[in-house]
């Protein structure tokens, strides 16, 4: 480009600020500290034309001053401020700029590029960091979300930094979590900066095993591990069940949750070892775990019966310990009620419908008042699986596998076509109810979990011993509206899903009138030789 004036260039720049409306106030701290303070350095220096480095040179220069705290912070935003507008303007011809990023965030010696030769070493962390930000673009992260991870990753190099450490090592990214943990508790750092360090000390350590990264939910914090050797072996009963149990996989995640908690109790026995089992330490384990379960223990011996037999067909255990499990458990089976009808229009009035979270939040309570679908089928529906034609929707259920159609009421199809044509994000993904943080995903059923918890401690409504309230009673609540319509139980199941007359019973528990209509009326006794009126 040809050369310019540099005081020319001020004029013109601050020409262009009084067209854009900027205040003749602002103009004159630009005309006098700023731009001006940058413009009479230039011609000091002898550097009459615009040149990009002296002016950098006086950036750099105020920024140590700042540093120093000879200057305020006014005037050496100022400085950077104008030095960035006369690039600008020199270039495009216009003031155009977007907010400058913090200096120290810019010229972070954390955040520089790896060196060719720490390139050349694939364990060297300034070289696993850079590898997994560039995974990281592929999930399709905001420009926010990808710059709060930045304080995450500076984390984990200063604790490499510190440790004198230049090559990734799995003991100090222990460390380091717990280290950040402690901080965020302290109050040292936000919570987010350090959910980042977990999730960015999982990225890396998957990457550094697999030469992958994935997006996957992080466990609760401090979430106990099994021993090893147990750990191994759960591992491989999952695998075996993935591949030949006709099970579905939200069953075998049950199962796989009952084992740990045996196993746990194995532990915690002192036992750890599969070879010191006995068919009296497995018969006490499970007797003691009886005081953890309400409903009794008929789906634990279940699950934990299965885990042994595939021990014994595995050889690793030389007895067949489910022998010391009895087949028949009495199952306590607590009544609980759903949501009054009350107790839904508070639930629905919580969630502000101007909001994309809160259309979604509202559109998912109507569906599951209305139609009583599971949680995971919520959570599982596809924009396919609606029929807006016919008012249906036609989904697999995920618990049972078979089909359902349930009716789609015109409450809840506006609703959920609110949600999809106003607030859904847009993106590949199918399902209709999506997370609203990228990468965008399926809601999981934990997070409408929450989102009921939130909501009912914005409502105000209290637990009682009766009522377990959570997305399933909205299911509950259903199921007893229907009954109080003189609905038959064949129809019942038919609307719920269901295909045992079993799985009624809870629904008709809960409804008393109809409960009161079956009861047997009281007959006197009477005597030989009574008279009767």
């Amino acid at each position: 480009m040809s050369m310019v004036n540099i005081r020319a260039l001020m004029e013109g720049a601050l020409q262009q600020m009084e067209g854009d409306g900027t205040s003749v106030k602002l103009i004159q701290k630009y005309r006098t500290t700023g731009i001006g303070g940058i413009v009479r350095y230039c011609e000091k220096s002898g550097h009459l034309d615009f040149s990009a480095v002296v002016i950098d040179e006086f950036v750099n220069q105020s920024w140590a001053e700042y540093d120093r705290g000879e200057i305020s912070k006014a005037k050496w935003y100022l400085v950077r401020r104008g030095g960035e507008l006369l690039k600008q303007f020199y270039t495009t011809g216009t003031l155009d700029l977007p907010r400058c990023t913090q200096w120290a965030t810019l010229h972070n010696p954390l955040r520089r590029e790896p060196t060719p030769d720490e390139i050349g070493d694939d364990n060297n962390i300034f070289t696993l960091v850079r590898r997994i930000r560039q995974e990281m673009l592929k999930f399709g992260l905001s420009h926010n979300t990808t710059r709060d991870y930045l304080y995450g990753f500076d984390y984990i190099l200063q604790g490499h930094i510190d440790n004198g450490l230049m090559q990734y090592s799995s003991d100090i990214m222990v460390q380091l979590i717990d280290s950040a943990r402690a901080d965020y508790e302290n109050g040292n750092i936000r919570r987010s900066v350090c959910g980042n360090v977990r999730r960015i000390a999982a990225f890396i350590d998957e990457f550094y095993r697999t030469g992958t990264v994935t997006w996957l939910s992080l466990p609760k914090y401090g979430k106990r591990e099994l021993h090893d050797g147990f750990a191994e072996v759960l591992l491989k009963f999952c695998e075996d069940a993935y591949r030949t149990s006709s099970n579905k996989n939200s069953t075998i995640e049950k199962d796989k949750k009952t084992i740990r908690i045996f196993l746990f109790e194995l532990e915690d026995f002192g036992i750890h070892s599969f070879e010191n089992i006995t068919h009296r330490i497995v018969s006490e384990r499970v007797t003691n775990l009886a005081h953890n379960y309400a409903g009794g223990l008929r789906r634990v011996i279940v699950s934990i019966r299965k885990f042994l037999r595939f021990l014994y067909s595995n050889d690793i255990t030389k007895d067949d310990l489910s022998a010391a499990i009895p087949m028949v458990v009495a199952h306590r089976r607590p009544i609980y009620e759903g949501f009054s009808e009350d107790e839904i229009d508070r639930l629905l009035y919580q969630e502000d419908n101007s909001t994309s979270c809160g259309k979604r939040n509202n559109a998912i309570m109507m569906l599951a008042a209305q139609t009583g679908l599971r949680s995971c089928d919520i959570s599982n529906l596809k924009l396919q699986d609606i029929d807006w034609r016919n008012n249906a929707i036609r989904i697999t259920q995920v618990k049972t596998g078979r089909a359902l159609s349930v009716y789609l009421p015109a409450e809840s199809g506006n609703a959920i076509a609110g949600y999809i044509l106003n607030a859904r994000p847009k993106c590949d993904v199918t399902n209709v109810f999506l997370c609203e943080c990228r990468p965008f995903r399926s809601i999981a059923q934990s997070s409408m979990g929450n989102i009921i918890k939130r909501c009912l401690r914005m409502g105000a409504i209290e637990k009682s011993p009766n009522k377990r309230l959570g997305m399933h009673s909205f299911r509950r609540t259903f199921g007893k509206r229907l009954l109080e319509s003189e609905t038959s139980l064949d129809m019942l199941n038919e609307l719920l899903g269901h295909y045992q007359m079993d799985s009624s019973k809870p629904y008709v528990a809960i409804d008393e009138a109809g409960l009161k209509k079956c009861a047997l009326s009281l007959i006197a006794i009477t005597k030989a030789g009574d008279k009767h009126d």
